[in-house]
């Protein structure tokens, strides 16, 4: 195929005049995400990892560009002693000219390259030929790049430049998707986020070898489930849930659905750290799988919070898997410190409408975080229309 522009540039949306890398906007959207000087995490390896096999290039990363230095979320591949550092000064950076053009940048051999040719990152670094795309926020703001690194000159692709494009775009869903959780409050609702169909990049690779194939299986995989818990992701459990209401449709049941989100979570992070965190949303999605039945949906909604699907169950058995659900993540023997849910019920009898079954569930959760958490709750309209008993008051 054809080989890609060495370089392109687009319009930068910050201040006219001013140099990208230093635009006082760009790095305070770049802070914003918290990623800088963080721990490494799966749910970013595993993107370096995968580009890094797709491509068989040595080296893939995601570089944070701020005004003196690129910080590497996750690296794969770089040499010592910069793989311990995970970062380097702007005199070894490429991906600096990523965050000027806001758009891909494609080099075959640095040595030659009249933009680099003189970056210290040949030297030092080995880089000679180099593969980047902008990692770009929604609101058009460049926090760095997603790229590949070979240490010989190396001709890319058209089908390569996309592959490290779909890297950028899972990379940023990821880190925006993070970023609507600490906004949720100020803004009353997630941001719903998008992955590129894993379809969609298989049939952009069907060329590719063996081994590429088997990575295709794993993006599709990645595509329906949550990183880090294993859940359903909110996009293919929403595929979900209306598949199994047509079936309660055409079959005359009911259908329940709980919305699960833990208590002061965000405290719990912000004083043990995000890690420890993580190891509770892991355990909390281990109770989930353990608590309901097999043919029942499980997903992660986002952050925090959880959403269960109980085709086939009416109020009183949605409150009893409610209820057991909540008694399981109040037992169970936290390592730091105790841990609860609070948990929103909504059943809706024929006809089943999953969105406005989820607004109730919704209403219920915060009628149960008013009521003083720990506990769950029918939002009140559920109570009124189907005569049922209030869940019992929380501890």
């Amino acid at each position: 195929m054809d080989s890609p522009s060495e370089a392109k540039s687009v319009e930068h949306r910050g201040v006219p005049g001013v140099d990208p890398v230093v635009d006082p906007a760009r790095l305070d959207a770049l802070r914003k995400t918290h990623l800088l000087d963080g721990p490494p995490e799966i749910a970013f390896d595993r993107l370096t990892h995968l580009a890094q096999r797709i491509l068989h290039a040595p080296v893939a990363l995601i570089s944070l560009v701020d005004d003196r230095r690129q910080f590497f979320k996750s690296a794969q591949g770089l040499p010592e002693p910069w793989a311990s550092r995970r970062e380097t000064p702007l005199s070894h950076s490429f991906c600096q000219h990523v965050v000027r053009s806001a758009g891909p940048l494609v080099i075959q051999d640095a040595r030659i390259h009249p933009l680099v040719h003189q970056n210290l990152a040949i030297r030092d670094l080995g880089v000679i030929a180099y593969l980047g795309a902008p990692l770009a926020t929604s609101a058009g703001q460049v926090l760095g790049a997603f790229c590949v690194i070979d240490g010989k000159p190396r001709h890319w692709g058209s089908d390569d430049l996309e592959v490290v494009r779909e890297m950028a775009t899972s990379t940023m869903t990821e880190v925006e998707l993070r970023l609507d959780v600490e906004r949720r409050q100020e803004v009353e609702r997630l941001l719903a986020l998008q992955l590129q169909r894993a379809e969609e990049l298989n049939q952009a690779l069907q060329a590719q070898s063996a081994e590429l194939a088997a990575a295709n299986s794993l993006l599709e995989a990645l595509a329906r489930t949550d990183g880090l818990t294993g859940l359903w992701n909110i996009r293919a459990m929403r595929t979900a849930l209306e598949d199994r209401a047509s079936f309660c449709l055409r079959q005359g049941l009911p259908m329940s659905l709980i919305m699960l989100d833990l208590d002061r979570f965000k405290l719990y992070n912000d004083t043990h750290g995000h890690p420890a965190g993580d190891e509770v949303l892991m355990a909390v999605s281990d109770t989930i799988r353990e608590e309901i039945r097999s043919h029942d949906l499980a997903g992660r909604y986002g952050g925090e919070e959880f959403i269960i699907g109980l085709p086939g169950s009416d109020a009183p058995e949605a409150l009893a898997v409610a209820e057991r659900l909540r008694e399981a993540i109040a037992s169970r023997p936290w390592p730091i410190e105790p841990v609860t849910a609070s948990l929103g019920i909504a059943t809706f009898d024929r006809p089943i409408d999953i969105p406005a079954l989820i607004r109730a569930a919704d209403s219920a959760l915060y009628h149960a975080k008013r009521s003083g958490r720990n506990c769950a709750r029918f939002d009140p309209q559920t109570v009124l229309t189907l005569a049922i008993e209030p869940s019992p008051a929380c501890p």
